[in-house]
């Protein structure tokens, strides 16, 4: 094979190479963060964390980590709910292509009252 011919395969194959590239370039972002009690700082467990409006989601695990996964561009609304305590809603939450957003929270214990039987 002569070397002008080697160049030019080698360039379109890089060529190539960058066009599926792009192809395949992430189209979501994603959050990610920690739950922790507010009075104490011990993570909780089982917390669920959501985005106002969709059905993205996640839940904390043994150390009070969580992550949503494919989440569009743009300006969120993120929730924590467990049972036992006050629900905490962050607003403006920016997430951007190929990026994580940090997103860590800190809930408080909440008294529930039941009526007297």
């Amino acid at each position: 094979m002569s070397s002008g011919l080697y160049r030019i395969s080698i360039c379109v194959g890089l060529l190539f190479l960058l066009m599926a590239s792009i192809c395949f370039a992430g189209t979501t972002g994603k959050i990610a963060g920690r739950v922790i009690e507010k009075e104490n700082g011990e993570p909780l467990i089982g917390v669920n964390v959501f985005i106002k409006g969709s059905s993205l989601g996640g839940v904390t695990d043994i150390d009070g980590y969580y992550a949503i996964l494919n989440v569009p561009p743009g300006t969120h609304v993120v929730i924590s709910s467990m049972v036992g305590y006050s629900p905490v809603t962050v607003n403006d939450v920016r997430v951007f292509i190929d990026q994580t957003s940090p997103v860590d929270i800190k809930m408080s214990q909440q008294v529930i009252e039941t009526g007297t039987v």
